[in-house]
């Protein structure tokens, strides 16, 4: 169906005198016809949608049984006929109306701005220029959308780098739109027309670099197993690829010889810049081709067992922890889990808090005011307790110390002083307004040190009736 839609859409660029059914003879492929024809393919069958296609087949959640699987490959075969079908016509009836509303009337498009206006002359129906203005945005949002998916799918899937989906976004389409508007900021509104041209174009000469893999992938029983694809199937898949290289190689030599016979005298310096590049992307094409197959390998680079035996191997090297306390009821949940991880560390344990009033501010340790002193008492009388019951696990020191001021950067300056191999902070999850009130503290710390920081939700412990019990129990 792919060759299909090719075939009928590189021939239907103007009317004959044989009608549409005509357009199927092949007519002359050199020259602009070839260029328009090649963007043409790219427009239609765009790289990386099929990308976009081989993962949307593992969409569907179905038992991995030959017969399960079977049906999940029909139903994605009649999805992609239905789409590149759907495509195939929508094309067809855009170049056809094309053709016969301005080729018959000895009306030439050069710019994509004459079109709606030239739709409404023409047609005489101011219908014509909103169709053509719904059908633009269209396509746009379905370009973008599939473009999307397939960035994402190639960064995640085949290259492992995963980001925010936002930034993703952002990048993609800044790399999308720059260049045309670069374009079009040096160049003028005119060469809009030759710039989405020239871009299908190039989509065309990536083509190759997508369908050789795919059809390699497809017809290797090593791979695929059972599905690989039928004798006849893969020698057509192979001759719309040979086709396909044959029309971009053609493309790519006239262009070359083009812009060497328009240098002039310097068509060799042309010649020499761009015949490497392409004598290079053929030999990887060519290495794509006959690339001897390889064994499967596994997928993981590390097996769970090595994982597992590397861990009982490793030694642990925290040797002093930290807890950042806020003296509040919630520094139970904090204490808890910083006490409970020097006992099975046997590591000191480094309880930390900031005063960030008005004194602590402006005077930091020299500062001796009521909330500094009671903040010194209570620091300290945690630390006393907490020696007495970590001392006999193998705990040696539990100490307290006072920072004054900014939290977050008092917070990693204490990290740094004490050698800490590890800090506990507490979160009490604010967001919106009240983030904006009490500020980014963990995010902030945890982008800038090198330890790991361990969070935990800052909750006070229920209140109970029975006696106390050790916190390392």
């Amino acid at each position: 169906m792919i060759g299909l839609g090719f075939i009928v859409e590189i021939f239907l660029c103007k009317p004959s005198p044989g009608g549409v059914a005509s357009g199927l003879i092949p007519g002359r492929l050199s020259g602009d016809e070839l260029y328009v024809a090649i963007g043409i393919i790219g427009a239609t069958v765009m790289p990386h949608n099929l990308y976009l296609h081989s993962s949307l087949v593992q969409s569907r959640d179905v038992a991995r049984r030959r017969e399960t699987v079977a049906e999940a490959c029909r139903s994605n075969l009649i999805d992609s006929a239905i789409a590149l079908n759907g495509a195939f016509l929508v094309n067809a009836a855009i170049l056809i109306v094309a053709a016969a509303a301005f080729w018959t009337h000895g009306i030439q498009v050069t710019e994509l701005q004459q079109a709606p206006v030239l739709l409404e002359h023409v047609l005489g129906s101011r219908a014509a220029r909103v169709i053509f203005a719904v059908a633009l945005l269209c396509a746009g949002q379905s370009s973008t959308i599939t473009g999307t998916l397939a960035g994402q799918i190639t960064m995640e899937g085949f290259v492992n780098f995963h980001i925010r989906p936002w930034a993703r976004r952002l990048i993609t389409r800044l790399a999308a739109i720059l260049p045309a508007v670069v374009v079009i900021l040096m160049a003028g509104e005119a060469s809009v027309y030759r710039l989405l041209i020239f871009s299908q174009v190039v989509l065309s000469l990536q083509l190759p670099f997508a369908v050789v893999p795919l059809v390699r992938f497809t017809g290797s029983r090593q791979k695929m197993g059972p599905f690989a694809s039928r004798f006849w199937v893969h020698g057509l898949a192979w001759s719309v690829a040979a086709v396909l290289i044959g029309l971009n190689g053609k493309l790519l030599y006239e262009q070359i010889a083009d812009w060497g016979a328009r240098a002039g005298s310097n068509g060799w310096m042309v010649t020499a810049m761009v015949a490497p590049i392409a004598v290079a992307l053929g030999g990887l094409l060519l290495w794509l081709i006959f690339r001897k197959e390889k064994p499967i390998e596994p997928i993981l680079a590390v097996t769970p067992d090595e994982v597992v035996a590397g861990a009982r191997a490793a030694k642990r090297q925290v040797r002093r922890i930290g807890a950042a306390l806020e003296v509040k009821a919630t520094d139970a949940s904090i204490v808890a889990e910083a006490a409970a991880l020097a006992r099975t560390h046997e590591a000191d344990l480094v309880l930390i808090h900031i005063v960030e009033g008005v004194g602590g501010q402006w005077y930091g340790p020299q500062t001796g005011d009521y909330e500094s002193r009671n903040d010194e008492a209570y620091l300290q009388g945690v630390a006393n307790s907490l020696k007495r019951e970590l001392t006999p696990h193998g705990v040696s020191d539990v100490r307290a110390v006072l920072g004054f001021g900014d939290v977050p950067r008092q917070i990693m300056r204490i990290a740094v002083e004490q050698n800490l191999d590890l800090l506990v902070l507490g979160s009490h999850g604010h967001g919106g307004l009240e983030q904006l009130m009490y500020g980014r503290t963990i995010p902030t710390v945890r982008r800038a040190l090198r330890i790991p920081v361990l969070v935990v939700r800052a909750e006070a412990a229920p209140a109970s009736d029975s006696p106390q019990e050790p916190l390392t129990e």
